[in-house]
């Protein structure tokens, strides 16, 4: 018994892409930073630095341009998938790719070099041993050494509840390695910025930005635009009524609904003064209907004003349409 693939009468070829870029690169990134990327990997496959294609061949293979070609190679080596080596100028310059496997190793694993007191001390401290069994039964998996070293060493410098900690690890993406950390850190300074302290903190926090978001896309709907996300204006002037003004959003609802049968599509910038001025306990304001233009020729009948009409007797303007009739 064996195993066997079957070769393929014409042989068109087939590039190796790890898992590591699919999986945790990219999604996040731009669609003509990939096609540089794989196109450029391919290149190199087939070639290895023998024959000569440069950033301008590239730009007119992949039919883009050539600033183009150049901010891609600048966001993958921010990315530490590539290194921009042998630079002559902004433009001209070699590119040699990366092994994410050897680098999800380095970044992950133990060697010698990294620090032993820190992987000593993840184990003997009853809050870190604590704590990482927590984040391993929530992810799935076990941490790293290196991610353990990464860790503490935030987590010494900056003041965190454990609890919030182990809820940052909370929705990252399974499978995904060479960034979770990262992605962490990101969270628990941006909480820390929003001033979230505590688990309590963060469930408050979600249930109002959930709220407001769920109210801005009620406004949205009143106003017949229910698949359309709020604009930063749009959140601008909701929040100044529901903040500042203190209108409830049933309110709110009531008065849109009042506007809108009769004015059709009023824009933020006209409900916004409306509500300004129910706010100011003015009265609110009235858009002018614009007159209409007609194109039709006026005849005898239409030279009357509308003061001398209301004016005539029932008989007058029956006499007046008579003549109108016997003129034609």
């Amino acid at each position: 018994m064996s195993f066997k693939i079957k070769t393929p009468d014409f042989d068109l070829g087939t590039i190796e892409i790890e898992n590591i870029f699919i999986n945790d690169f990219m999604p996040s990134a731009d669609g003509v930073y990939v096609k540089v990327y794989l196109m450029a990997l391919k290149l190199a496959k087939d070639y290895n630095g023998n024959q000569k294609y440069g950033n301008k061949s590239l730009s007119a293979i992949l039919n883009i341009p050539l600033t183009d070609v150049i901010s891609a190679w600048k966001y993958w080596e921010s990315k530490s998938v590539v290194h921009i080596i042998n630079k002559i100028n902004d433009s001209n310059f070699d590119v040699e790719f990366i092994s994410l496997r050897q680098l999800f190793i380095d970044k992950n694993y133990y060697s010698p070099h990294k620090s032993q007191d820190l992987i000593i001390k993840s184990i003997k401290e009853t809050r870190y041993s604590a704590l990482f069994e927590r984040i391993n039964q929530n992810l799935g998996n076990e941490l790293q050494a290196n991610e353990r070293i990464s860790l503490m060493t935030f987590l010494d410098k900056n003041d965190t509840d454990d609890d919030l900690v182990v809820e940052s690890f909370n929705s990252l993406k399974r499978g995904a390695y060479t960034s979770r950390i990262n992605t962490v850190k990101k969270r628990l300074f941006n909480w820390k910025d929003l001033d979230i302290k505590s688990v309590d903190d963060l469930l408050n926090y979600k249930s109002k930005t959930s709220e407001t978001y769920i109210n801005y896309k009620k406004i949205l709907e009143a106003l017949g635009h229910p698949w359309d996300n709020p604009t930063s204006g749009d959140k601008e002037v909701i929040n100044k009524w529901m903040k500042e003004y203190n209108f409830d959003i049933s309110f709110i609802l009531t008065k849109i609904n009042e506007i809108t049968k009769k004015i059709r599509n009023p824009n933020m910038n006209y409900l916004d003064a409306v509500f300004t001025s129910i706010f100011k306990g003015e009265e609110p304001i009235k858009k002018a209907k614009p007159e209409s233009k007609s194109t039709k020729k006026k005849n005898t009948f239409h030279n009357f004003s509308t003061d001398d009409e209301n004016n005539l007797t029932e008989e007058e303007l029956e006499n007046m349409l008579v003549r109108n009739i016997k003129h034609r």
